[in-house]
């Protein structure tokens, strides 16, 4: 059963009905086109889950599904690459599944991360730049690759010291402040 391991809630600006996360191999791009609002500030729910999270439930209509390689683990959500809040989603070099949804009854949007496997591949992320005219070194040996699994990260753990997520009533509503960060414990 997978377990809510981080979440983060903040307000953000969208413009043009969309919202891009940052941090990544791409740049993926998430639009409402059924919203007929193109400009709006709404609240955005961002969540990293050890596993693959459960359906949110029906006040939550689905945008997109797709696969996530974030680089440093840390990413950004927002219309312009460093215009949002750090959220950690996970270890770096490692492929995460991602799905946006919309709330039916006020504009809120909800991001959900979690791992599927380590993609560090030692030759091609570790290989030293060669220096120009020398020869070729050479060829490194084959490392079998996903090296880790999602376990074997600090970052896939929930920290047992912050208050779980319903402690508090529901979502925190707090804007400003380190405090924004929650993990949950089991």
């Amino acid at each position: 059963m997978a377990r809510l391991l981080r979440y983060r809630d903040d307000e953000l600006y969208v413009q043009y009905g969309g919202l891009c996360v940052y941090g990544g191999t791409d740049c993926p791009e998430f639009r409402d086109d059924e919203l007929e609002t193109l400009h709006y500030t709404a609240t955005v729910h961002l969540e990293a889950w050890d596993a693959e999270p459960p359906d949110p439930g029906s006040s939550w209509r689905p945008i997109e599904r797709l696969h996530f390689t974030a680089e440093t683990g840390v990413i950004q959500i927002g219309v312009m690459d460093d215009s949002g809040p750090d959220f950690l989603i996970g270890p770096p070099l490692f492929e995460c599944g991602l799905t946006a949804h919309i709330g039916d009854s006020d504009i809120a949007w909800l991001f959900r991360f979690w791992p599927i496997r380590d993609v560090f591949d030692p030759l091609v992320h570790m290989k030293p730049p060669e220096p120009i005219g020398a020869t070729s070194p050479p060829e490194p040996r084959r490392a079998p690759v996903p090296v880790t699994t999602a376990g074997q990260w600090a970052a896939l753990r929930p920290d047992k010291h912050r208050p779980r997520k319903g402690a508090c009533g529901g979502w925190s509503r707090h804007r400003g402040s380190p405090a924004e960060i929650r993990s949950p414990t089991r």
